[in-house]
């Protein structure tokens, strides 16, 4: 591999991961979404909440959505018919349930909520 080239690929290394780390740092725990993602499955999200309640929404959504596509140890299927507010429930009643999962990282914990109430059959 030429000089130039090398100095190309640890350029774009370094821009991927300086790019990748701001948004790591800022994500949130299922304990810092909890009360948005509450207020989401009410109907209650007010001007101070409603942005955290779509990070919610948005994500399960999201999750939900790859379940079936992803490793097989990974993997959960929500039914088609269960919509973003039923899985957003869920989570929400599993994190309630699963105190110990406030500090983690809200998208894993979304994932396990998801896996342990649909799983792949």
């Amino acid at each position: 591999m030429t000089a130039p080239r090398c100095g190309a690929l640890i350029a774009i290394a370094l821009i991927n991961f300086v790019a990748y780390t701001p948004a790591q740092a800022q994500s949130k725990t299922a304990g810092e979404l909890l009360a948005a993602c509450k207020a989401f499955v009410d109907s209650t999200l007010e001007e101070s909440n409603a942005f955290d309640g779509g990070i919610c929404a948005g994500q399960i959504d999201a999750l939900r959505n790859i379940g079936s596509s992803l490793e097989k140890d990974r993997r959960y299927c929500v039914p088609k018919e269960v919509t973003n507010l039923q899985a957003t429930r869920v989570v929400v009643q599993w994190i309630e349930r699963s105190r110990e999962s406030l500090k983690q990282p809200f998208a894993v914990v979304a994932m396990t909520a998801l896996k342990q109430t649909w799983p792949c059959k």
